[in-house]
């Protein structure tokens, strides 16, 4: 009956021990996988945030551009205004520069003559 039960527990430790030893077999697969994935993972990540940066590198080089070109474009507007007036102020003073001459000329043939030349124009 003892030799029975100690071979009974001898074959439950060698069927453990193989049991054992598969289950770690299988911790070792598992952890490599587990590992290579997390390697993965990580080098997209890495590439992923490399692409980010290299986005926000874009992004800032336009909003650059952008604030410049916005610049240009208010001081051409702003040149633009300043010509109007500053032609605006030219016409005026012509229009009563001509107004004083056509009221200074004497001769009334010479000064229907200057009117409708401009009236003409």
């Amino acid at each position: 009956v003892l030799m029975n039960r100690y071979h009974t527990l001898d074959a439950e430790k060698q069927s453990l021990h193989q049991r054992n030893t598969q289950l770690a077999t299988q911790l070792n697969r598992v952890r490599e996988n587990w590992l290579k994935i997390q390697a993965d993972m990580q080098t997209e990540q890495m590439v992923s945030s490399s692409r980010l940066h290299e986005a926000q590198l874009e992004l800032e080089k336009y909003r650059a551009e952008s604030k410049e070109l916005e610049t240009r474009l208010n001081r051409v507007q702003e040149e633009r205004e300043l010509k109007k007036s500053q032609d605006g102020i030219i016409l005026m003073a012509i229009d009563q520069i001509f107004t004083r001459i056509v009221q200074s000329c004497r001769l009334k043939p010479r000064k229907d003559a200057m009117l409708a030349e401009v009236e003409e124009k």
